[in-house]
């Protein structure tokens, strides 16, 4: 079942408290694995996300831009685990008070970096 995915607009809006940001590693313009991304996409984050406009969740047009792919790919996996130990995690939790639906038990990492290689074919549209 898809959990619910909320909190703050600051996941992807603060790039002031985030590393060096590098998405060329997954740039892909593979149109197989694009369309991977997105059916993954639409199965797991559609229905809290759309790329250009906030639904529950915020909108993840060049998210690339804004966070490092392993602090996405980690949020998305286990937002839990990464809030011990990061402190903008940890602000987004305490500013929403709702926990992002950690999604390593259904996705592997490739699987999320399929999905962040969707995301950034389609900012680009």
């Amino acid at each position: 079942a898809l959990g619910i995915l909320f909190f703050s607009f600051n996941l992807f809006s603060n790039p002031a408290k985030t590393s060096a940001i590098t998405f060329k590693q997954i740039t892909s313009k593979n149109p197989i694995t694009i369309s991977k991304g997105g059916e993954l996409f639409n199965k797991y984050c559609s229905e809290c996300h759309a790329i250009s406009e906030e639904v529950y969740g915020p909108a993840l047009k060049d998210i690339e831009k804004r966070r490092a792919k392993k602090w996405v790919i980690n949020f998305i996996l286990d937002e839990e685990k990464l809030m011990k130990t990061n402190s903008v995690a940890k602000q987004m939790y305490e500013e929403s008070d709702e926990l992002h639906t950690a999604f390593s038990s259904e996705l592997s990492k490739e699987q999320v970096e399929d999905i962040l290689k969707y995301i950034k074919a389609e900012s680009s549209k």
